[in-house]
């Protein structure tokens, strides 16, 4: 573990201070009607809105703008360690989010050990996040899905922007040809992480960590790409291509060995997708091709007793799929939508490696267990939505899912029946009562490592022995609406089947060291809990409050005696406050000054309750070992934080000019997000992460 927080003092140190203290729509796109400014994020039970305009409202401990900032303020959503993107909800697995991009799964979603998203600010025209009422193209998941919808309007004249932050840089460029029939567009960034850390530790005052440190070295960047076609007015072509890596090594001193101990660990994604979206008469329709590469890799090579001791494990995916779906007015007088996917997918989980020669940076393999898993999967869907004005709204779900899997020789089909239905019924011109339905299928899992919401957890695919994951969920309330003024309040019950548990989840490397299949096990979970959102939205001033009371616990076979013991991540109540207003707008400058405050019941941990001797054959004692009680026994102090930002818009010239400048938690509060045994003085120690961090981000538009 302490390599683990080392890790982070790598990453932010950087960022000008330390960290590490110890204290005591058919298409997966939008109609253009949705994609003008909007302020308020809520559009409907269980589904959220976000837009460029919203995410700059938030700040990020690096400077960059990130749509699951945003996302993390909302009700419903438990956050994990302070300041990454690891978000829980209602108090399912960090696994049961689904991200897409343009219709394709993304499984590595994020940067820099997950303190920033691999979906930037450039490449985003809008978001929309389900965590209820899912709708059918959001499959394979149990708890939400974020649907990344990327810039599509470079069709005119060639326009870009290029910018600057803590700990990335880069920019977009993108403009069409031919009358607008043809066009192009990429956006790409890279984060000079590894340079800012070599400049940093020639001015370092501590010293211990300069010595502990040894050949940093990082690599960190994102590229997507774009290129479309219009081949008249009801019919378009697009082919996305996107990639992103992560890739980090270096040394570490252990107090009383001579050599340092290398470390490495790296992921990346690739996504190619073409799609046609076209309208014939009065249906419209889509199909879209994709493939999908995911690969992550941990090593580490340490001499013990001048011996190399090497470990290292790679877990791969390769995923082919085809989409397709149609919209149409149905004799009923809603709107019938109806589609399907085929999914092939060949998993790689945790292979283990032995390799020698230099070092874990570029390995030498002796052997690798090359035994690849595959899982074919297919769903069809039926939606009907009816819409009538000053009465409500209808939608009702029904999805097939079927994996195919491999079984004593044959290929044994698992069908899991999904639904959903999402309503609204209006008694008055501004209240409502609404609730949703939903009964959801996962098809694999997802092993949950340290929480930051990295991208280097195994991705294992369900079978006969670890079946699919499924959950259970309702939600009713109400809903005011006027003017400016929005109000929503209600409560949920979810209940969740075939979870699984990853028992060594704090080891980094322990699925080098152990088979992960030992690790694995299974079990449910229940929560409960009540939701209210208010959002003042203007284009002066908005205002979102949001509060979240819960209970969330896990009955894990072969954990805690069987008992049902608290979610690592159960806080009972969480508020966040956050708002933005434009003090200024002139001819040439617009200033707007934001602000965001959250308090947060602790997290739970498992601590010893004492201690006993462990004697040797001479009656020595040798060891003292813990004694735990239950699991998830120790709540830790409430998480408090204000963040404070301004950002400033220059009109005057031809080229605008913005600059964000933030305060990450102003009060400099120490957080703390997790415990460590100190061995030496024998007591238990609360470690934070964030103390105050300034940030800055200046862009240029072209």
């Amino acid at each position: 573990m302490k390599r683990l927080w080392l890790l982070f003092y790598i990453l932010f140190a950087a960022s000008w201070t330390m960290i590490g203290q110890e204290p005591d729509v058919v298409r997966d796109s939008l109609p253009p009607a949705v994609k003008t400014e909007r302020y308020s994020v809520r559009i409907e039970p269980g589904k959220n809105m976000i837009d460029r305009g919203m995410v700059e409202m938030v700040l990020s401990p690096i400077g960059e703008r990130d749509i699951v900032k945003v996302i993390q303020t909302l009700p419903g959503i438990s956050t994990a360690i302070e300041g990454g993107n690891a978000y829980y909800v209602r108090g399912g697995n960090l696994g049961g989010n689904a991200v897409s991009i343009d219709g394709v799964r993304v499984y590595g979603t994020g940067h820099l050990f997950g303190l920033s998203s691999v979906y930037s600010h450039d490449m985003v025209e809008v978001a929309e996040l389900s965590i209820g009422g899912f709708q059918g193209e959001e499959d394979n998941l149990t708890s939400s899905q974020i649907r990344v919808i990327t810039k599509d309007d470079y069709y005119s004249k060639l326009s870009g922007n290029t910018f600057v932050s803590n700990n990335f840089v880069g920019g977009a460029i993108g403009g069409g040809a031919k009358g607008g029939k043809v066009g192009a567009f990429v956006a790409a960034r890279l984060s000079p992480i590894g340079q800012e850390w070599k400049i940093f530790e020639r001015f370092a005052h501590n010293k211990d960590y300069r010595h502990r440190l040894q050949e940093l070295d990082a690599s960190v960047y994102d590229i997507i790409g774009k290129i479309g076609f219009r081949q008249n007015d009801c019919s378009r072509y697009e082919l996305m291509t996107f990639y992103s890596k992560d890739a980090f090594s270096y040394g570490y001193s252990h107090y009383g060995f001579a050599e340092a101990t290398e470390n490495a660990a790296s992921w990346n994604n690739l996504i190619l997708n073409l799609t046609h979206s076209w309208e014939r008469g009065k249906i419209k329709g889509f199909w879209g091709l994709s493939y999908n590469r995911f690969v992550t890799w941990q090593g580490q090579r340490m001499n013990y007793n001048s011996t190399d001791n090497i470990l290292a494990v790679q877990s791969r995916l390769n995923e082919g799929e085809f989409r397709y779906g149609e919209k149409v007015s149905s004799c009923l007088g809603g709107i019938f939508s109806w589609g399907g996917k085929l999914r092939i997918t060949r998993y790689g989980p945790g292979s283990s490696v032995s390799i020698d020669g230099s070092g874990v940076s570029r390995p030498i393999k002796k052997s690798m267990d090359e035994e690849w898993i595959w899982r074919g999967a297919g769903q069809l869907f039926f939606q009907e939505e009816w819409k009538r004005d000053k009465i409500g709204v209808l939608r009702m779900m029904g999805r097939i899912p079927i994996l195919l899997c491999p079984f004593d020789g044959a290929i044994r089909a698992i069908p899991s029946p999904e639904g959903s239905l999402m309503g609204r019924l209006f008694f008055s011109d501004h209240w409502c009562l609404e609730g949703t339905f939903d009964a959801l299928t996962q098809f694999h899992h997802v092993l949950e490592g340290v929480p930051m919401g990295w991208s280097l957890d195994p991705i294992i695919p369900a079978d006969d022995h670890l079946l699919p994951e499924r959950s259970t969920q309702v939600y009713s309330g109400l809903n005011y609406s006027q003017g400016y003024n929005e109000f929503s309040a209600g409560i949920y019950w979810k209940e969740m089947s075939h979870l699984v548990y990853f028992a060594d989840a704090t080891a980094l490397f322990s699925s080098a060291i152990a088979n992960w299949v030992e690790n694995v096990r299974t079990g449910n979970g229940k929560s409960v809990g009540m939701e209210i959102l208010f959002e003042r939205s203007s284009k002066i001033w908005k205002t979102r409050v949001a509060y979240t009371m819960s209970k969330t616990d896990r009955q894990i076979e072969g954990e805690n005696g069987g008992m049902r013991f608290p979610a690592k991540y159960d806080r009972r109540h969480i508020l966040n406050f956050s708002s933005d207003i434009l003090v200024h707008e002139g001819t040439h400058t617009d200033i707007s000054l934001s602000g965001f405050f959250t308090w947060q019941s602790g997290h739970w941990e498992t601590v010893s309750v004492g201690t006993f001797p462990g004697y040797g054959i001479d009656g020595q004692i040798l060891i003292d070992g813990n004694i735990y009680s239950t699991t998830n026994n120790y709540q830790m102090p409430p998480y408090v934080r204000m963040d404070l930002g301004m950002r400033i818009k220059t009109k005057k010239s031809k080229n605008p000019q913005y600059l964000n400048l933030g305060i990450f938690n102003i009060l400099n509060r120490h957080n703390a997000f997790a415990v460590s045994y100190d061995t030496v003085e024998k007591k238990w120690k609360a470690v934070s992460l964030f103390p105050i961090m300034p940030s800055i981000n200046y862009r240029i538009e072209f």
